[in-house]
């Protein structure tokens, strides 16, 4: 039996009593193919899809219909992806390579959508993505007349990273120094306190106070 008989032909006229053996047989066949059809294509999709597709009984009328409805689905995508391309922003957690191939998969599935991200483009939205720590960066891309692939801006990156985590370590360190020199007593950091002598078996403490010894 061809399955995709329903598919390809049009309905044929119910047979009367006046029908040629073959126009019997033909509806008969359709009738048959086109069940079969609807069967397989509602067994096919998920409930959702389903319960949104309005069902006439034509096997082909419900292909198109699902089409439409994948149409409709794949325009929402789009907008989606377009939105998060140009809104998601690397705020430091996790990494930088990560945060890049995250917008790499995300102009793929565009791509193949129909929608042409350029390589150019990408370089410029990744970049666009990072934050702050990254502005040096960015300064000498768009100082520069050669342009980056995504590997070698990944690559970059990477590299920049691994700078801006060692600077900020060691500012915490520099920091922690400095405030524990700050906090730590004068007397303490010149050697211990001191004792001077003074006329008739008196000596100063540190203090201030007197006393004999």
């Amino acid at each position: 039996m061809d399955l995709d008989f329903a598919l390809t032909e049009q309905k044929p006229a119910k047979p009367t009593t006046t029908s040629t053996t073959d126009e019997k047989a033909k509806y008969e066949k359709w009738m048959k193919t086109n069940k079969l059809s609807l069967m397989i294509m509602k067994r096919s999709i998920s409930d959702h899809i389903k319960g949104a597709i309005k069902d006439n009984g034509n096997a082909k009328d419900f292909l198109s219909a699902i089409g439409q409805k994948f149409l409709e689905s794949d325009k929402a995508e789009i907008v989606s992806l377009i939105n998060s391309l140009s809104t998601i922003k690397y705020d430091l957690v996790g990494n930088v390579r990560d945060h890049i191939m995250k917008l790499v998969n995300i102009a793929t599935k565009l791509n193949n959508l129909g929608v042409t991200i350029t390589d150019d483009f990408l370089v410029h939205q990744s970049l666009m993505s990072l934050p702050e720590q990254f502005n040096q960066l960015k300064t000498t891309y768009n100082a520069q007349k050669d342009k980056w692939s995504i590997d070698e801006l990944i690559t970059i990156c990477v590299v920049e990273e691994v700078r801006i985590q060692k600077e900020k370590v060691e500012g915490v360190v520099n920091f922690v120094s400095s405030s524990r020199s700050a906090d730590y007593p004068s007397y303490k950091r010149k050697g211990g306190p001191k004792f001077h002598k003074k006329k008739h078996g008196h000596s100063q403490h540190p203090g201030g106070n007197s006393g004999h010894l």
